[in-house]
């Protein structure tokens, strides 16, 4: 069954959970997050300019 998310950090959070299975240390998760960001955002400041 799907479970219903009302906030969308937890959807993530199990979204993530699905693809790798075991749930990762937090603090793994917490530099996977932060390279997510420093590349969205290196991606986005290129695409404004």
């Amino acid at each position: 069954p799907i479970p219903t998310v009302t906030n969308p950090l937890d959807g993530v959070r199990m979204h993530l959970t699905v693809y790798a299975g075991p749930i990762p240390e937090p603090s793994s998760l917490l530099t996977l997050a932060g390279a997510a960001l420093t590349t969205a955002g290196i991606t986005w400041r290129k695409r404004r300019r």
